[in-house]
């Protein structure tokens, strides 16, 4: 059996997923990591499952929204224009864009939140750790590389001729895929490169994680390496909520200024529900996905509001699908990857041989 854990993007509301960890992980005698092949993780998600790929507790995730989630969704300051456009940021002026363009000043020429505190708050955690310095669970991350125009998966060195992630810092990585549009500004990777949040394209990774399996198994090359068919696939996927609202567009006056609000949140959300369908169809109940109901629009992204809820839920849903998922997931631990070597430092050595 090849076990995957997949977890939504979903910013503050990955307080679900991780409460959903926590419970579980409390009737275990080992973190949640120890017990599958491969992790994926999409945005918030994304900062969760590298937490579980590194073998942190689930408790210790669960302790990282709580304390750091008001600081990383405070927002910035007013913003201030240029003299020139200094009337804009006139209480009258304000009033007219937000009239016109449907969302604030403020939204309009800059991200909702700094990255900064989040920033403080990922290097806290990781510190220098490299992705090729993880070992103890195979690990992606989906992103979207913008400056060169295309999709990006990070990986650990789980395949063979991985030559680039390992060498990338985890902070940095964790930065890119959770730098939702609007909310958080694109991060960069070595300096150079804009890269921006996973969940544009992949805020449900379970597809991506099935993908990545399906490779695994095709480069297994090694006595170390697993052996499994795809009739042996086992996904546990959690999601950060379902909506049950629809949206009334207002007609021919649904431009930019309705929909830029919107479309974030409409497009990760109906991405999710869509790869949980295919994989449904195609992997039947081999397939387990836990989620809650969203109750209404106000359970956005960054609604710190929803914090204590959002863990009451997580440990309502783990403890209501308890028994299967342990019958299914837990009853035996996962061994430990070994990292396939860095081919750019065998060309060295024989280049210097």
């Amino acid at each position: 059996m090849f076990k995957i854990l997949s977890l939504d993007g979903g910013g503050i509301r990955g307080a679900f997923t991780a409460a959903v960890l926590a419970e579980i992980e409390s009737r275990l005698d080992r973190p949640i990591g120890d017990y599958f092949d491969l992790v994926a993780g999409t945005s918030t998600g994304g900062l969760i499952a590298t937490a579980v790929a590194s073998g942190l507790s689930a408790s210790k995730i669960v302790d990282f929204y709580q304390q750091d989630g008001p600081a990383v969704f405070a927002p910035r300051p007013p913003f201030k224009p240029e003299k020139r456009a200094r009337r804009l940021a006139m209480p009258a002026g304000r009033f007219v864009v937000e009239k016109a363009v449907g969302v604030s000043l403020d939204d309009v020429f800059q991200t909702k939140y700094p990255s900064h505190p989040l920033v403080d708050a990922v290097s806290r955690v990781f510190g220098d750790l490299l992705l090729g310095d993880i070992t103890k669970c195979r690990l992606v991350i989906p992103a979207v590389d913008v400056t060169v125009g295309r999709t990006v998966v990070f990986k650990t060195p789980h395949l063979p001729n991985l030559t680039r992630d390992r060498h990338y810092r985890v902070s940095d990585v964790l930065l890119a895929t959770t730098a939702a549009p609007t909310y958080f500004p694109h991060a960069m990777l070595n300096g150079h490169g804009a890269v921006v949040d996973g969940g544009l394209w992949a805020n449900n990774p379970s597809l991506v994680a099935y993908t990545e399996a399906m490779k695994i198994r095709e480069c297994a090359q090694r006595e170390c390496d697993p052996s499994f068919d795809s009739s042996q696939i086992e996904i546990l996927s959690i999601g950060t909520g379902e909506p049950r609202y629809s949206l009334d567009p207002p007609g021919d006056h649904a431009g930019i200024g309705w929909w830029g609000p919107r479309v974030f949140d409409v497009a990760s959300i109906s991405q999710s529900q869509g790869v949980s369908f295919q994989l449904q169809y195609l992997l039947d109940n081999r397939y387990t996905r836990v989620n809650f109901d969203l109750p209404d629009e106000s359970w956005t992204l960054d609604s710190m509001k929803h914090l204590p809820s959002l863990f009451h839920k997580g440990r309502t849903a783990a403890h209501d699908q308890l028994a299967e998922l342990l019958d299914r997931f837990f009853s035996r631990e996962a061994p430990d990857y070994v990292p396939f070597d860095d081919c750019t430092l065998r060309s060295s050595a024989r280049t210097h041989s």
